[in-house]
C-alpha cells in the first residue's frame, strides 16, 4: 500500500468512527482539533491520522473486523439525537481532563448512577433531557471555574480571554486552543505563565 493508499485507508476509518461514535459535525471537529490542532483530516499528515484515530479508541471506538462486525453480541451505540448530544458533551469533558475514561462503557455507568437506566439507549426523553442538561451545567462549570482562574492570573478581563487563550496556546502548545479544548495539564501551565500583553 503506497503513503497516499495509507492516509486515505485512515481518513476513512476516522470517518466510520465519527459515525459510530455519534459526532455531529461542530463535535467532530472539536475532537479534530483537540487531538491534532487541526479541524480537517485533509490536513493532516499519516502520522496526526494515526495521532487522531488512537484518540478516537479511548473515546470508545472500536476497529472491527468483518468477523468481529458480525457477532451477535455486539450492541450498536444508540444514535437517538439526544444520545449524540449526551455523547458529544461527555467527549468534550474528556477532552478538557475532567473525565478519565471517556468510552461509551464509562458514559452508560454515568447514566446508570444518575437515572437507574441501564443503558443510553433506554432513556425516555424527560431522562435523556436531564443528562444533556446535568452534562451542561459541569461542562460550564468547568468553563467558568478556567476563566476565572485565568482572568485572576493574567489580570485581565474575561471578554479578553477567549483571543488571548488562542495566542498563549498556540506559542506555549504549537497549537490554537481554547478553554475548551485544552486538558487540565495545559490548562494549568497556561495559567502559570506570566501573561504578555503583546499575546492578544
Amino acid at each position: 500500500m503506497s503513503a497516499t493508499d495509507s492516509r486515505q485507508a485512515l481518513i476513512r476509518v476516522v470517518h466510520v468512527a465519527k459515525r459510530e461514535l455519534g459526532l455531529d459535525e461542530e463535535a467532530y471537529r472539536d475532537v479534530l482539533q483537540s487531538a491534532t490542532g487541526k479541524r480537517s483530516t485533509s490536513d493532516m499528515a499519516e502520522f496526526e491520522l494515526r495521532r487522531l484515530l488512537d484518540h478516537l479508541k479511548t473515546c470508545g471506538f472500536k476497529v472491527k473486523s468483518a468477523r468481529k462486525s458480525a457477532r451477535k453480541h455486539d450492541v450498536p451505540m444508540d444514535q437517538h439525537e439526544q444520545s449524540r448530544k449526551i455523547r458529544a458533551l461527555w467527549l468534550q469533558l474528556a477532552d478538557m481532563g475532567i473525565i478519565r475514561d471517556p468510552s461509551e462503557a464509562a458514559l452508560c455507568r454515568w447514566i446508570k448512577r444518575e437515572t437507574s437506566v441501564e443503558a443510553m439507549a433506554w432513556l425516555d426523553v424527560d431522562q435523556a433531557s436531564r443528562c444533556i442538561e446535568k452534562l451542561k451545567k459541569w461542562s460550564q462549570r468547568i468553563i467558568w471555574k478556567r476563566e476565572a482562574e485565568l482572568a485572576r492570573s493574567w489580570s485581565m478581563p474575561r471578554e479578553q480571554l477567549r483571543d488571548a487563550v488562542f495566542n498563549m496556546a498556540r506559542r506555549h502548545l504549537g497549537r490554537g486552543a481554547d478553554i475548551t479544548t485544552l486538558t487540565q495539564a495545559e490548562f494549568a501551565m497556561l495559567a502559570a505563565k506570566h501573561f504578555e500583553g503583546h499575546a492578544l
